[in-house]
């Protein structure tokens, strides 16, 4: 219905005036923020949020929920500002604008983030480190805002660690890494920064390389498993050997196996390298592909020989002391089974008792005990085999002297024994009934010798002796004896084997042979008489030999068609149909081809071959084993063997 408006007329004039209620302001429209999305630093004063609208003015304005620490609404304004103290994630807010008329909302979301780190910074910016050492590199340093995480990139080397919470790395590599810089990010909520790291982890050089078995004798045409070295020092992760192997043999050279089946005779030094990014390590392997079983071996003591055949030890000759070991002290003009009939895999022969390694890595001993040179902890002779205390796995070679016993064990050496002048390498004289530990060789030893009353060790690059050094058969260009291993002089490569006399030694180096100590009857076989505390070479022995022994007063050396002997030759040891002492090799006689083993005793010799055996020398106690006490200065065929 039409509203019906009032007038008044006036007398004095015509003039109307209308009379009506005012129509009310409009309500608030269209609020909205100039910063709709406000990120805000805490601690830094906002640039004022103005809002904006339609419609009649805002009388008030409000906000929920309510505005972080440090920032405030103007209600009459509706501006925001401040500086936020705190910190909050992404909130939505809504601000209400109200008039008499109604009001109008606007959604806004404010988040304040922390100040943003900046120059971030280790104590070392550079760490070059070694595998196996443990590495700590502190916690990092910087301005800006608290950082509440930390991240890197690439991954870290194997072992190492970062610390998310404190940005520290640490921990022990594992793996060896090439030079590799590194991107530490520390992070919070205002942002991130970098630093830059530079880490190298070496590895170790490899150490002292060991073979499980040096030197090594095999036979042609039979597969051969040499397995891998270990080492002292960091993991090879290749390897290399000097000259190449045998025909038909092949190294690996990721792990340094030795494996093939050789296709010839030889026998040769071979240098095997082991390398890694650290370095390099060399170890001297010496390789004898040989005719035959291997497990034949033969010793011989002063008056008595033992030989090894099928894993069965016979002996013959003087046992007055029990040394043929057939539980018996009668001597025998032919073999005799011993009583260790099975198992054995070598044989060493003293003055009068004799030791053999067994199949299970022990040792076993039985003869003359007057000294404990059975190594069983008593000093009562035995007729048969007895167990060497401690000794019960891992020897690889056994020696035998005058009246003491060494071992080759686990890489060291023991002796037992007679130790009157230091022949066990303790550091004292006092005799002992059970292997001791020789000073300073624990480990590293090839090869090991027993002479009369020194011993040696051939190592990778040396040969050391200890004991009696009146003639200079320690080699050490010195006539003092000595309690503990001393070096050899000039022998540090090259060196295959070493073998001992009564007075003197002699080493197979580089396929020739070099001899020092006592020369009175020519043993060290350079043509003259005079002792040497040094090794001389022997002449006409520069390469090509196979292997080497020494009896009493002379030496023989194995060659690939030939046996030949120097030195003292009173009962005909030097096998040449003679009784004249040679200060140079001479040939036995007949021994051309087939020799597998030789053997030197005080004065007699002898020699395995393909088919059965020959001795030749002194045979008073039928130390020969041809059923006759005739000694012999050519070779006579072993009795039944």
């Amino acid at each position: 219905m039409r509203r019906l408006l009032p007038f008044i007329l006036l007398a004095s004039g015509c003039h109307l005036l209308l009379d009506f209620d005012s129509p009310p302001p409009p309500a608030p429209s269209a609020l909205s923020y100039s910063e709709f999305e406000a990120i805000y630093t805490k601690g830094t004063p906002i640039v004022v949020n103005w809002p904006s609208s339609r419609g009649a003015p805002v009388d008030s304005y409000s906000i929920a929920p309510v505005l972080p620490d440090g920032l405030s609404l103007d209600e009459a304004t509706g501006a925001i500002s401040g500086t936020p103290t705190g910190l909050s994630a992404r909130t939505p807010y809504t601000v209400t604008a109200l008039n008499a008329s109604g009001s109008a909302t606007a959604r806004l979301h404010i988040t304040i983030n922390d100040v943003a780190p900046v120059k971030l910074t280790y104590p070392i910016s550079s760490v070059t480190q070694v595998v196996g050492i443990p590495l700590s590199i502190g916690a990092p340093f910087s301005t800006g805002g608290p950082i509440t995480s930390y991240s890197i990139a690439p991954p870290l080397p194997a072992g190492l660690i970062l610390d998310p919470t404190t940005g520290a790395i640490s921990g022990t590599p594992t793996a060896s890494s090439i030079r590799t810089f590194y991107t530490v990010t520390a992070m919070n909520s205002g942002g991130s920064t970098t630093a830059a790291l530079l880490i190298t982890i070496n590895d170790v050089p490899p150490g002292e390389i060991t073979y499980p078995v040096n030197p090594v004798a095999h036979v042609v045409g039979k597969p051969l498993l040499i397995d891998a070295p270990s080492s002292t020092g960091g993991q090879a992760t290749s390897y290399s050997i000097a000259p190449p192997l045998p025909a038909g043999l092949d190294l690996d050279p990721t792990t340094g196996v030795i494996s093939g089946t050789p296709v010839d005779l030889s026998a040769a030094t071979y240098t095997v390298t082991a390398m890694n990014s650290a370095g390099s390590a060399t170890v001297t392997l010496f390789i004898s592909v040989l005719v035959g079983d291997v497990r034949r071996t033969l010793a011989a003591g002063s008056a008595h020989t033992c030989a090894v055949i099928n894993g069965g030890v016979q002996c013959w000759g003087y046992n007055s002391y029990g040394q043929l070991g057939n539980g018996s002290t009668s001597s025998g003009l032919v073999p005799i089974l011993s009583g260790l009939s099975s198992g054995a895999r070598s044989i060493a022969a003293g003055l009068s008792h004799t030791c053999a390694i067994d199949d299970h890595g022990g040792v076993q001993c039985w003869g003359r005990n007057d000294y404990g040179q059975l190594g069983n902890n008593s000093t009562a002779n035995s007729f048969l085999p007895v167990p060497a205390s401690v000794l019960t796995g891992g020897v690889q070679s056994i020696a035998g002297g005058d009246l003491h016993t060494c071992a080759f064990v686990n890489g060291g050496v023991r002796c037992w024994g007679r130790n009157d002048y230091g022949q066990l390498g303790n550091g004292s004289t006092t005799d002992s009934p059970v292997p001791v530990q020789v000073s300073g060789l624990s480990s590293g030893v090839q090869a090991i010798a027993a002479g009369q009353l020194h011993t040696c060790a051939l190592l990778s690059n040396s040969v050391r002796c200890w004991g009696f050094n009146g003639y200079g058969q320690l080699g050490n260009n010195s006539f003092g004896g000595s309690l503990v291993p001393v070096q050899v002089s000039g022998l540090t490569s090259g060196v295959q084997s070493i073998t001992a006399g009564y007075g003197h030694t002699c080493a197979l180096a580089d396929g020739g042979v070099r001899c020092w100590g006592y020369n009175g009857y020519g043993e060290l076989g350079n043509n003259s008489t005079a002792d040497s505390p040094v090794p001389v070479q022997v002449s006409g022995l520069t390469s090509g030999v196979l292997s080497i022994v020494a009896g009493g007063y002379h030496t023989c050396a194995l060659l690939s068609n030939s046996v030949r002997c120097w030195g003292y030759n009173g009962y005909g040891q030097l096998g040449n149909n003679s009784t004249a002492n040679s200060p140079v090799p001479v040939q036995v006689s007949g021994l051309t081809s087939g020799v597998q083993a030789i053997a030197a005793g005080v004065g007699h010799t002898c020699a395995l071959l393909s088919s059965g055996g020959r001795c030749w020398g002194s045979n008073t106690q039928g130390q020969l084993g041809n059923n006759s006490t005739t000694l012999s200065s050519v070779p006579v065929q072993i009795f039944g063997l």
